[in-house]
């Protein structure tokens, strides 16, 4: 799954991901501060569990967005940043999350026409 999201999106690196998680409401705090200090336990799949949840959580934040996102322009950037932001994070961290989340991402992603690989 990771090589068809770097073959297919253009991703952030993990200096990006901490610049653009600090203040995004998407993130709960505790996910927001380990992204930010890009925490080792995020490469430990010790902490798989725990950490799944919390991305769990904003992943579905991120999809719900997607609903509304059409109504206005600056939602719709905001959006599009999100989902790019959230397969970065995938992307980088081994232990953020298991794959069906991220591929029921990119599926609601690109089912609304709103990222192109």
């Amino acid at each position: 799954m990771l090589k068809v999201i770097r073959k297919k999106y253009t991703l952030l690196g993990r200096n990006e991901i901490s610049a653009c998680v600090e203040g995004n409401g998407i993130f709960c705090r505790t996910l927001q501060n380990m992204l930010k200090e890009q925490h080792p336990s995020l490469d430990d799949r010790e902490y798989l569990p725990r950490y799944h949840r919390l991305f769990y959580d904003t992943v579905a934040a991120v999809i719900q967005s997607l609903d509304t996102c059409l109504e206005k322009d600056i939602t719709f950037m905001k959006a599009l940043d999100n989902v790019v932001l959230v397969l970065s994070i995938y992307n980088e961290y081994s232990a953020i999350s298991a794959p069906s989340p991220i591929c029921h991402l990119i599926y609601e992603a690109e089912r609304r026409g709103l990222i192109l690989g």
